[in-house]
């Protein structure tokens, strides 16, 4: 019965996680988003560079949230 409440707890967690990933996902392109829309002819390389830095960010939350789905998986 303890490794079965305790397998539960695992499962409850990597389910947490995912959900933790995806919202973090969701709000860095949101700011994007934003980022984007303050984007003007001159002057604004260091808006650029953020966004580029939040994508590479957003990538590895990606890979995170595929190695997370594969460990609910089992």
């Amino acid at each position: 019965m303890e490794k079965a409440l305790e397998y539960k707890e695992i499962k409850m967690e990597y389910y947490e996680h995912s959900d933790v990933i995806r919202n973090k996902i969701t709000i860095l392109q949101q700011e994007i988003a934003v980022l984007k829309s303050r984007i003007q002819e001159h002057g604004t390389g260091h808006i650029h560079t953020a966004i580029s830095v939040i994508d590479h960010r957003i990538a590895e939350l990606t890979e995170e949230f595929a190695e997370a789905q594969k460990q609910r998986n089992r």
